[in-house]
Protein backbone atom coordinates (compact mmCIF):
# COMPACT_ATOMS: atom_id res chain seq x y z
CA UNK A 1 0.00 0.00 0.00
CA UNK A 2 2.83 2.36 0.88
CA UNK A 3 6.41 2.48 -0.35
CA UNK A 4 8.81 4.98 1.23
CA UNK A 5 12.51 5.02 0.44
CA UNK A 6 14.88 5.33 3.41
CA UNK A 7 15.86 8.89 4.20
CA UNK A 8 19.07 10.20 5.77
CA UNK A 9 17.16 12.91 7.65
CA UNK A 10 17.06 13.43 11.42
CA UNK A 11 15.31 10.53 13.16
CA UNK A 12 12.32 11.02 15.39
CA UNK A 13 13.11 10.54 19.07
CA UNK A 14 14.33 7.03 19.65
CA UNK A 15 13.15 4.95 22.61
CA UNK A 16 15.79 2.89 24.35
CA UNK A 17 13.43 0.27 25.80
CA UNK A 18 11.31 -1.12 22.96
CA UNK A 19 10.00 -3.81 25.33
CA UNK A 20 7.64 -1.09 26.54
CA UNK A 21 5.11 -2.24 23.92
CA UNK A 22 4.88 -5.67 25.48
CA UNK A 23 3.61 -4.40 28.83
CA UNK A 24 1.91 -1.10 28.08
CA UNK A 25 -1.88 -0.98 28.25
CA UNK A 26 -3.43 0.44 25.09
CA UNK A 27 -6.82 1.14 26.66
CA UNK A 28 -9.46 -0.12 24.24
CA UNK A 29 -7.50 -2.81 22.37
CA UNK A 30 -10.45 -3.54 20.08
CA UNK A 31 -10.21 0.03 18.82
CA UNK A 32 -6.54 -0.38 17.95
CA UNK A 33 -7.14 -3.72 16.24
CA UNK A 34 -9.74 -2.05 14.01
CA UNK A 35 -7.33 0.55 12.62
CA UNK A 36 -6.84 0.60 8.86
CA UNK A 37 -3.27 1.83 9.08
CA UNK A 38 -0.80 2.48 11.92
CA UNK A 39 2.14 4.87 11.56
CA UNK A 40 5.07 4.04 13.80
CA UNK A 41 8.83 4.47 14.02
CA UNK A 42 11.58 1.99 13.13
CA UNK A 43 12.13 1.23 16.83
CA UNK A 44 8.58 -0.05 17.18
CA UNK A 45 7.64 -1.37 13.73
CA UNK A 46 8.40 -5.04 14.38
CA UNK A 47 6.48 -5.17 17.64
CA UNK A 48 3.56 -3.17 16.28
CA UNK A 49 3.17 -5.55 13.33
CA UNK A 50 3.16 -8.47 15.74
CA UNK A 51 0.68 -6.89 18.13
CA UNK A 52 -1.72 -5.64 15.41
CA UNK A 53 -1.36 -8.10 12.50
CA UNK A 54 -4.56 -7.06 10.69
CA UNK A 55 -3.54 -3.39 10.36
CA UNK A 56 -1.24 -1.98 7.71
CA UNK A 57 1.86 -0.78 9.57
CA UNK A 58 4.01 1.98 8.05
CA UNK A 59 7.36 2.95 9.55
CA UNK A 60 8.11 6.69 9.40
CA UNK A 61 11.53 7.58 10.80
CA UNK A 62 11.88 11.30 10.19
CA UNK A 63 10.22 14.45 8.84
CA UNK A 64 11.46 13.85 5.29
CA UNK A 65 9.79 10.44 5.19
CA UNK A 66 6.61 11.94 6.61
CA UNK A 67 6.35 14.50 3.80
CA UNK A 68 7.07 11.83 1.19
CA UNK A 69 4.21 9.88 2.74
CA UNK A 70 1.93 12.91 2.41
CA UNK A 71 2.58 13.01 -1.35
CA UNK A 72 1.96 9.27 -1.71
CA UNK A 73 -1.34 9.49 0.21
CA UNK A 74 -2.63 12.77 -1.21
CA UNK A 75 -5.81 11.18 -2.61
CA UNK A 76 -6.25 8.43 0.03
CA UNK A 77 -8.69 8.37 2.95
CA UNK A 78 -8.82 5.91 5.85
CA UNK A 79 -11.62 5.41 8.36
CA UNK A 80 -9.32 4.84 11.35
CA UNK A 81 -5.63 5.69 11.70
CA UNK A 82 -3.28 4.95 14.58
CA UNK A 83 0.03 6.55 15.58
CA UNK A 84 2.47 4.67 17.82
CA UNK A 85 5.51 6.93 17.73
CA UNK A 86 6.18 9.61 20.37
CA UNK A 87 8.59 11.34 18.01
CA UNK A 88 6.12 11.49 15.13
CA UNK A 89 3.42 12.79 17.45
CA UNK A 90 5.71 15.51 18.84
CA UNK A 91 6.53 16.52 15.25
CA UNK A 92 2.82 16.73 14.31
CA UNK A 93 2.04 18.85 17.38
CA UNK A 94 4.87 21.27 16.51
CA UNK A 95 4.00 21.48 12.78
CA UNK A 96 0.35 22.48 12.09
CA UNK A 97 0.65 21.40 8.45
CA UNK A 98 1.55 17.87 9.54
CA UNK A 99 -1.46 17.65 11.83
CA UNK A 100 -3.75 19.00 9.08
CA UNK A 101 -2.47 16.27 6.74
CA UNK A 102 -3.35 13.60 9.31
CA UNK A 103 -6.81 15.13 9.66
CA UNK A 104 -7.39 15.05 5.88
CA UNK A 105 -6.14 11.46 5.70
CA UNK A 106 -8.55 10.32 8.43
CA UNK A 107 -12.27 10.15 7.65
CA UNK A 108 -13.53 9.14 11.13
CA UNK A 109 -11.03 9.03 14.02
CA UNK A 110 -7.35 9.00 14.88
CA UNK A 111 -5.84 6.94 17.71
CA UNK A 112 -2.70 8.30 19.36
CA UNK A 113 -0.48 6.36 21.75
CA UNK A 114 1.02 9.13 23.82
CA UNK A 115 2.88 10.03 26.96
CA UNK A 116 0.91 12.16 29.41
CA UNK A 117 3.03 14.27 31.76
CA UNK A 118 0.13 16.72 31.48
CA UNK A 119 -3.01 14.76 32.53
CA UNK A 120 -5.21 16.90 30.27
CA UNK A 121 -2.85 16.84 27.24
CA UNK A 122 -3.51 20.53 26.60
CA UNK A 123 -0.95 21.06 23.81
CA UNK A 124 -2.08 17.91 22.01
CA UNK A 125 -5.79 18.74 22.28
CA UNK A 126 -5.30 22.27 20.97
CA UNK A 127 -3.21 21.02 18.05
CA UNK A 128 -5.84 18.42 17.12
CA UNK A 129 -8.72 20.89 17.35
CA UNK A 130 -6.87 23.48 15.29
CA UNK A 131 -6.25 20.89 12.56
CA UNK A 132 -9.96 20.10 12.27
CA UNK A 133 -10.73 17.30 14.73
CA UNK A 134 -14.03 18.10 16.45
CA UNK A 135 -13.86 16.06 19.66
CA UNK A 136 -10.86 14.64 21.52
CA UNK A 137 -11.13 12.05 24.28
CA UNK A 138 -8.55 10.24 26.39
CA UNK A 139 -9.09 6.63 27.36
CA UNK A 140 -7.98 5.26 30.71
CA UNK A 141 -4.52 3.85 30.20
CA UNK A 142 -5.16 0.79 32.38
CA UNK A 143 -8.65 -0.13 31.20
CA UNK A 144 -10.13 -2.41 28.58
CA UNK A 145 -13.41 -0.48 28.68
CA UNK A 146 -14.56 2.47 26.57
CA UNK A 147 -14.29 4.94 29.44
CA UNK A 148 -12.12 8.03 29.13
CA UNK A 149 -10.38 10.62 31.25
CA UNK A 150 -11.47 13.79 29.48
CA UNK A 151 -13.46 15.02 26.52
CA UNK A 152 -12.97 18.33 24.78
CA UNK A 153 -14.84 19.78 21.81
CA UNK A 154 -13.95 22.58 19.44
CA UNK A 155 -16.11 25.26 17.80
CA UNK A 156 -17.34 26.84 21.03
CA UNK A 157 -19.23 30.17 20.73
CA UNK A 158 -16.29 32.00 22.32
CA UNK A 159 -13.83 30.41 19.88
CA UNK A 160 -12.11 28.38 22.59
CA UNK A 161 -11.81 24.63 23.10
CA UNK A 162 -14.01 23.44 25.94
CA UNK A 163 -12.82 20.80 28.44
CA UNK A 164 -16.18 19.11 28.93
CA UNK A 165 -15.35 16.56 31.59
CA UNK A 166 -12.50 14.92 33.42
CA UNK A 167 -12.74 11.56 35.14
CA UNK A 168 -10.45 9.91 37.62
CA UNK A 169 -7.27 9.46 35.58
CA UNK A 170 -4.88 7.05 37.26
CA UNK A 171 -1.26 8.03 36.73
CA UNK A 172 0.47 4.66 36.51
CA UNK A 173 4.20 5.30 36.80
CA UNK A 174 4.97 1.85 35.39
CA UNK A 175 3.04 2.61 32.19
CA UNK A 176 3.19 6.36 31.48
CA UNK A 177 1.22 6.22 28.23
CA UNK A 178 -2.42 6.45 27.26
CA UNK A 179 -4.58 6.37 24.16
CA UNK A 180 -6.00 9.67 22.95
CA UNK A 181 -8.73 9.48 20.29
CA UNK A 182 -9.46 12.40 17.97
CA UNK A 183 -12.81 12.34 16.14
CA UNK A 184 -13.66 14.22 12.96
CA UNK A 185 -17.27 14.43 14.23
CA UNK A 186 -18.88 14.00 17.65
CA UNK A 187 -17.50 11.18 19.76
CA UNK A 188 -19.43 7.90 19.64
CA UNK A 189 -17.64 6.34 22.61
CA UNK A 190 -19.92 5.60 25.56
CA UNK A 191 -19.10 8.14 28.26
CA UNK A 192 -19.22 7.82 32.04
CA UNK A 193 -20.04 10.39 34.65
CA UNK A 194 -16.91 12.46 35.30
CA UNK A 195 -14.79 12.52 38.44
CA UNK A 196 -14.17 15.96 39.92
CA UNK A 197 -11.29 17.09 42.12
CA UNK A 198 -12.43 19.93 44.39
CA UNK A 199 -9.22 19.49 46.37
CA UNK A 200 -5.82 18.01 45.53
CA UNK A 201 -4.55 16.02 42.55
CA UNK A 202 -5.87 12.79 41.00
CA UNK A 203 -5.06 9.63 42.99
CA UNK A 204 -2.76 6.93 41.64
CA UNK A 205 -3.35 3.25 41.06
CA UNK A 206 -1.98 1.07 43.87
CA UNK A 207 -2.38 -2.72 44.04
CA UNK A 208 -6.10 -3.38 43.37
CA UNK A 209 -7.28 0.10 44.31
CA UNK A 210 -6.36 3.78 44.38
CA UNK A 211 -4.36 5.89 46.81
CA UNK A 212 -3.38 9.51 47.35
CA UNK A 213 -0.30 10.68 45.45
CA UNK A 214 0.88 13.05 48.17
CA UNK A 215 1.87 12.38 51.78
CA UNK A 216 0.91 15.79 53.13
CA UNK A 217 -1.97 17.22 51.10
CA UNK A 218 -5.63 16.25 51.30
CA UNK A 219 -7.23 14.73 48.18
CA UNK A 220 -10.98 14.95 47.50
CA UNK A 221 -12.35 13.05 44.48
CA UNK A 222 -16.12 12.91 43.86
CA UNK A 223 -18.46 11.78 41.11
CA UNK A 224 -22.21 11.38 40.49
CA UNK A 225 -24.45 8.41 39.95
CA UNK A 226 -27.00 8.50 37.13
CA UNK A 227 -29.99 7.99 39.47
CA UNK A 228 -32.84 10.47 40.03
CA UNK A 229 -33.20 11.84 43.57
CA UNK A 230 -36.53 12.31 45.36
CA UNK A 231 -37.67 12.70 49.00
CA UNK A 232 -37.57 8.90 49.49
CA UNK A 233 -34.01 8.44 48.28
CA UNK A 234 -31.00 7.07 50.13
CA UNK A 235 -27.40 7.22 48.97
CA UNK A 236 -25.24 4.16 49.67
CA UNK A 237 -21.45 4.54 49.55
CA UNK A 238 -19.12 1.57 50.09
CA UNK A 239 -15.45 0.60 49.73
CA UNK A 240 -12.78 -1.69 51.09
CA UNK A 241 -10.00 0.17 52.92
CA UNK A 242 -6.54 -1.45 53.12
CA UNK A 243 -3.17 -0.51 54.58
CA UNK A 244 0.09 -2.22 55.47
CA UNK A 245 2.46 -2.09 58.41
CA UNK A 246 3.97 0.10 59.66
CA UNK A 247 0.82 1.98 60.66
CA UNK A 248 0.11 5.19 58.73
CA UNK A 249 0.87 8.38 60.66
CA UNK A 250 -0.74 11.78 60.14
CA UNK A 251 -3.00 10.11 57.55
CA UNK A 252 -6.66 9.33 57.11
CA UNK A 253 -9.09 8.00 54.53
CA UNK A 254 -12.82 8.57 54.23
CA UNK A 255 -15.96 7.78 52.26
CA UNK A 256 -17.77 10.88 51.00
CA UNK A 257 -21.51 11.04 50.45
CA UNK A 258 -24.00 13.71 49.33
CA UNK A 259 -21.30 16.16 48.22
CA UNK A 260 -22.50 19.53 46.89
CA UNK A 261 -20.78 22.34 45.07
CA UNK A 262 -17.17 22.52 43.88
CA UNK A 263 -15.18 22.94 47.10
CA UNK A 264 -14.06 20.93 50.12
CA UNK A 265 -17.39 21.69 51.80
CA UNK A 266 -20.92 20.32 51.69
CA UNK A 267 -20.67 16.56 52.38
CA UNK A 268 -21.05 13.68 54.82
CA UNK A 269 -17.66 12.11 55.59
CA UNK A 270 -17.05 8.71 57.19
CA UNK A 271 -13.38 8.97 58.18
CA UNK A 272 -11.00 6.21 59.28
CA UNK A 273 -7.63 6.58 60.98
CA UNK A 274 -5.24 3.75 61.89
CA UNK A 275 -4.98 3.67 65.71
CA UNK A 276 -3.16 0.43 66.55
CA UNK A 277 -2.63 -3.06 65.20
CA UNK A 278 -6.00 -4.16 66.61
CA UNK A 279 -8.33 -1.18 66.26
CA UNK A 280 -8.98 1.84 64.03
CA UNK A 281 -10.62 5.16 64.81
CA UNK A 282 -13.87 5.81 62.91
CA UNK A 283 -15.66 9.16 62.91
CA UNK A 284 -18.64 10.65 61.07
CA UNK A 285 -18.62 14.30 60.01
CA UNK A 286 -20.99 16.77 58.39
CA UNK A 287 -19.48 19.69 56.50
CA UNK A 288 -21.30 22.84 55.45
CA UNK A 289 -19.53 26.06 56.37
CA UNK A 290 -17.60 24.18 59.03
CA UNK A 291 -16.84 20.59 60.07
CA UNK A 292 -19.17 19.13 62.71
CA UNK A 293 -18.43 15.72 64.21
CA UNK A 294 -21.58 13.61 64.49
CA UNK A 295 -20.08 10.40 65.89
CA UNK A 296 -16.78 8.74 66.72
CA UNK A 297 -15.83 5.23 67.88
CA UNK A 298 -13.13 2.58 67.81
CA UNK A 299 -13.59 -0.47 65.60
CA UNK A 300 -11.75 -3.81 65.39
CA UNK A 301 -9.84 -4.44 62.18
CA UNK A 302 -8.83 -7.56 60.28
CA UNK A 303 -5.17 -8.40 59.72
CA UNK A 304 -3.34 -10.89 57.55
CA UNK A 305 0.36 -11.64 57.27
CA UNK A 306 1.90 -11.64 53.78
CA UNK A 307 5.68 -12.10 53.42
CA UNK A 308 6.46 -10.64 56.87
CA UNK A 309 4.16 -7.68 56.24
CA UNK A 310 0.93 -7.10 58.17
CA UNK A 311 -1.95 -6.13 55.89
CA UNK A 312 -5.00 -4.53 57.52
CA UNK A 313 -8.41 -4.11 55.90
CA UNK A 314 -12.00 -3.22 56.64
CA UNK A 315 -15.07 -2.91 54.39
CA UNK A 316 -17.27 0.10 55.15
CA UNK A 317 -20.68 1.11 53.86
CA UNK A 318 -22.84 4.05 54.79
CA UNK A 319 -26.45 4.88 53.99
CA UNK A 320 -27.50 8.52 54.00
CA UNK A 321 -31.14 9.61 53.93
CA UNK A 322 -32.87 12.82 55.03
CA UNK A 323 -33.13 11.76 58.71
CA UNK A 324 -30.23 9.42 59.52
CA UNK A 325 -26.84 8.00 58.56
CA UNK A 326 -26.27 4.27 59.03
CA UNK A 327 -22.78 2.74 59.01
CA UNK A 328 -22.08 -0.91 58.21
CA UNK A 329 -18.75 -2.67 58.71
CA UNK A 330 -17.93 -5.97 56.99
CA UNK A 331 -21.61 -6.32 55.95
CA UNK A 332 -22.91 -5.94 59.53
CA UNK A 333 -24.76 -2.90 60.99
CA UNK A 334 -22.43 -0.85 63.18
CA UNK A 335 -24.29 2.29 64.15
CA UNK A 336 -27.22 4.47 63.06
CA UNK A 337 -27.11 8.19 63.85
CA UNK A 338 -30.28 10.25 63.53
CA UNK A 339 -29.73 13.68 62.05
CA UNK A 340 -32.65 15.74 60.76
CA UNK A 341 -32.43 17.91 57.68
CA UNK A 342 -29.79 15.97 55.76
CA UNK A 343 -29.85 16.77 52.04
CA UNK A 344 -29.42 13.68 49.84
CA UNK A 345 -27.54 14.14 46.58
CA UNK A 346 -26.22 11.60 44.08
CA UNK A 347 -22.56 12.60 44.45
CA UNK A 348 -20.09 10.36 46.29
CA UNK A 349 -16.35 9.75 46.48
CA UNK A 350 -13.36 9.68 48.81
CA UNK A 351 -11.31 12.10 50.87
CA UNK A 352 -7.83 11.10 52.04
CA UNK A 353 -4.36 12.17 53.10
CA UNK A 354 -1.25 10.01 52.97
CA UNK A 355 -0.34 7.39 50.40
CA UNK A 356 -0.48 4.31 52.66
CA UNK A 357 -4.26 3.86 52.56
CA UNK A 358 -5.65 2.08 49.49
CA UNK A 359 -9.33 2.32 48.52
CA UNK A 360 -10.75 -0.68 46.65
CA UNK A 361 -14.17 -1.18 45.02
CA UNK A 362 -15.45 2.33 45.71
CA UNK A 363 -19.13 2.47 44.70
CA UNK A 364 -22.17 4.69 45.12
CA UNK A 365 -25.82 3.86 44.45
CA UNK A 366 -29.22 5.43 45.01
CA UNK A 367 -32.16 3.43 46.38
CA UNK A 368 -35.76 4.58 46.83
CA UNK A 369 -37.85 3.67 49.85
CA UNK A 370 -41.58 3.03 49.67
Amino acid sequence: MFAIAPSPGHHFHRIENTDVLRDIAFGNLDGWRATDVIFTCSDFSKRVRKKFPTSTVVSVSDAAEFWKLSQTCESKRFHTIGIISPGLLDFAIADPAAMRFLCRLCSHHLLLWTRFPDPACVALRKSLHAAGFYEVVSEEGDSQSNRFDFSSVSCQPDGEHCLESQTLGFRNREAPYRTVVAFRCACDIETTYPWLYPLGTPPVQRDLGIAADNEDKVVLAVRSTDAVIDDRSSLFVSAKICWNSPLPTNSFVGLVGCHEGFTDQGMILLMLEAYSEEVAYLSLWESNDQWIRIMNMRIPIMCERVAQISRYFVTLKMEICDSFVEVNMDSKPLVRVYQNGLRVTNRFGMRMRGSQFVVEDLAGTIEHHE
